[in-house]
């Protein structure tokens, strides 16, 4: 009989070890998570490729256009004229 209730005692507590166990990893984030790396890794290095892109088109634009030397320059130079 003590046996029966010593397995009975032993079978409570630990009857919600396993998944309480992957629960607190889960929420501990011990396992990486495949979504996050691919965000971290590709997404963030795509996006500052992205604006780096962005930001010479913008120069380049800018030094086309404007300024003493860009195609404005020449025709307000041509107007003043």
């Amino acid at each position: 009989m003590q046996k029966i209730q010593c397995l009975q005692i032993a079978k409570g507590f630990l009857s919600g070890n396993f998944k309480n166990s992957m629960e607190a990893l889960a929420v501990g984030h011990t396992w990486r998570n495949r979504f996050e790396d691919q965000l971290h890794l590709v997404y963030k290095e795509w996006l500052l490729r992205k604006v780096t892109d962005e930001f010479a088109k913008s120069a380049k634009v800018e030094e086309f256009l404007g300024g003493a030397s860009g195609i404005l320059g020449d025709q307000l130079a041509l107007l003043e004229k």
